[in-house]
């Protein structure tokens, strides 16, 4: 369990004690030792300890610091403090930095954070969250004077009043906005962001955006010169979050991010540079060996490093999970899909005694890349070169020369409403099941799917993808189950590495037959040479069109009496006719069955929320 929460008058008069018993009465913290703190103003709590990084109350006079911290850049900010004990706690450090120095403080903290400071003395709150939102920390006012605050964004809640716009938008397929949540009055504070409270009311500031940092000048380098750069920072970033103490995991796909991850960290052990790496790997298998199957992949980097490897199946069969399911916080953590296998996931580490796991999530946000360098290329007449390009491109790829012109040279240079009107690819458009009077009111079309990385300004397709792309992170993050047994730490979220790439070349991101040029350049002799050269990258999507052509009862149990429904969110009669069009299979379907898939997901956590789900599964 990683849990804080609190209660603050800022009047500094007793904070109210019916937040007690809501905390006591969450189905969350039910039968699980809890840590009060009272203080003038504050009633604080924290859940038991789990993990490197777990969440603490630290006191020093009137302040009072409530969250988690992890510091990598922890010797700097001590030196810029200058008279501050060098023996604080990472939490201690951080809230130091935030009531001294404010907002330019927090903007100079590298790594995972969430936190509350109040200084009773003069009554100051102020909040902040990481730059990529790793940590989550969520504040609402439920009277006059009186903020509430917790990691979990249910224990604020009250009742279930939802918001609907964030449902909209999340069976959308397009996330909610930064700051919302799915209860109404319950707000998230956004990544990057330090909140602080003026006259009694939220004043949030926002202390870092890719857009910003990728507009920043830059020293120029060559290819041989960002390549080592890239390479550096990427082995600060794995050697920094590393376990002192031996007890790290990391996640092991057999694609290039969980796999560079992985050859950093027991490379730097080869060379001698750190005492010891990580102590073992966890690798999901396909039981059904479709194109989700990485293992030669995976293997080659197991026989490489000979590291401890456990595979787990990816589960098809939900009724173990369907049985009994978890009361996820909110949608966005609620992929049930997956829910079975991350159970055996935290089952593993709990055995194992790990402290961390490691992923490789974030690679494909940084260099990736698009191929919209065609549209600048256009844009700033540069037509012939582009022509002759694309020609070669596809070519080389064996794709269709008109469709990729059509999406990397026209689609970007297409203004934004005209676009939303013209494409009917299912990854670019609402599903047809929402309904089209909450897609108007809240604009949905502009933001679902890919939408996003459209609408630079003339000349600049490419940047704005990149930015975008590191601008959407926050919404794929989510703990889940595991994150209740280990710190989850992500390597390529480390801030210098992301805004080295975020003013990358396109050639050194999209070359034939090399995406990701820079990272494969980077670990020239860390990864093995058969993953380093791998062409493509798995496809989960069968797994996803399978499971609903073998879980109709389930399927039918959930929509009979849907609450998406009732809400006026989804049309029933629509998204069956979808279900029946993804369990055909193909590529198209696989991509609907990622949308159906998410609208069942978000049905099923309401259904469970409401004691709903029970009955249903009894009449299947």
């Amino acid at each position: 369990m990683r849990m804080f929460a609190g209660a603050i008058r800022l009047d500094g008069g007793p904070a109210p004690t019916s937040f007690r018993a809501a905390v006591r009465g969450a189905p969350y913290c039910k039968e699980q030792p809890l840590n009060w703190v009272t203080t003038d103003g504050l009633l604080a709590v924290v859940g038991p300890a789990h993990g490197a990084c777990p969440p603490a109350i630290v006191r020093s006079g009137p302040v009072t610091v409530v969250g988690v911290a992890r510091i990598d850049n922890r010797a700097d900010m001590l030196a810029w403090l200058g008279d501050v004990d060098r023996s604080l706690s990472d939490l201690a450090l951080a809230g130091e930095v935030a009531l001294r120095r404010g907002v330019s403080g927090v903007a100079r903290l590298l790594g995972d954070f969430a936190f509350v400071v109040w200084e009773a003395d003069t009554r100051t709150l102020i909040a902040a969250r990481d730059t990529f939102g790793v940590k989550q920390l969520y504040y609402a006012t439920p009277s006059p004077g009186v903020v509430t605050f917790s990691s979990r964004a249910e224990l604020l809640a009250q009742g279930d009043d939802y918001n609907m716009e964030y449902l909209a938008a999340w069976i959308s397929y397009c996330g909610a906005l930064p700051g919302l949540t799915v209860f109404r009055g319950v707000h998230a504070l956004p990544a990057a962001s330090v909140l602080r409270w003026n006259r009694m009311a939220p004043v949030v500031s926002r202390y870092w955006n890719p857009f910003d940092a990728q507009a920043r000048d830059q020293v120029p380098m060559s290819d041989d010169e960002q390549c080592d750069a890239f390479r550096g920072l990427l082995v600060d970033a794995v050697r920094d979050r590393l376990s002192n103490a031996g007890t790290t995991w990391s996640h092991l796909s057999g694609g290039l991010d969980s796999s560079s991850v992985v050859s950093t960290a027991q490379w730097l052990v080869e060379r001698g540079t750190i005492p010891r790496g990580l102590s073992g790997t966890i690798t999901f298998v396909d039981p059904i060996d479709s194109a989700a199957n990485e293992r030669m992949y995976s293997d080659a980097v197991v026989d490489r490093y000979q590291l401890p490897n456990v595979q787990i199946p990816h589960q098809l069969d939900r009724h173990e999970l369907l049985a009994n399911p978890p009361l996820c916080d909110q949608p966005q953590s609620a992929s049930y899909g997956i829910a079975v296998r991350e159970g055996h996931v935290a089952e593993t580490l709990k055995r194992m005694a790990a402290s961390v796991l490691l992923t490789g999530l974030g690679g494909d946000n940084l260099v990736l890349g698009t191929m919209f360098f065609f549209a600048d290329w256009i844009a700033t007449g540069h037509i012939a070169q582009a022509v002759r390009e694309m020609a070669h491109r596809s070519a080389v790829g064996r794709v269709s020369f008109w469709e990729l012109v059509w999406q990397n040279a026209v689609m970007p240079l297409i203004p934004n409403g005209i676009r939303a009107r013209l494409v009917s690819r299912p990854e670019l458009t609402v599903p047809d099941w929402v309904s089209r009077s909450l897609v108007r009111r809240y604009e949905l079309r502009r933001r679902t799917g890919v939408q996003p990385v459209y609408g630079a300004r003339r000349g600049a397709a490419f940047a704005h993808a990149q930015a975008s792309m590191v601008e959407s992170i926050p919404l794929g993050l989510a703990d889940g189950e595991v994150g209740e047994v280990v710190d989850i730490r992500h390597p390529y979220l480390h801030r210098p590495l992301v805004e080295l790439a975020l003013r990358l070349a396109p050639e050194m991101c999209v070359r034939p037959y090399a995406h990701k040029w820079i990272l494969r350049e980077a670990t020239r002799g860390m990864l093995p040479e058969l993953v380093r050269t791998r062409v493509g990258k798995s496809n989960g999507g069968g797994l996803t069109s399978w499971s609903l052509a073998h879980e109709q009862r389930v399927v039918e149990a959930l929509l009979r009496d849907s609450i998406l429904a009732d809400l006026g969110l989804i049309d029933v009669h629509r998204i069956r006719s979808a279900v029946g069009s993804a369990r055909r299979g193909g590529h198209h379907e696989e991509s609907v069955s990622a949308r159906v898939q998410l609208t069942l997901d978000v049905e099923l956590w309401l259904q469970v929320r409401a004691g709903r789900w029970a009955s249903a599964r009894a009449m299947m």
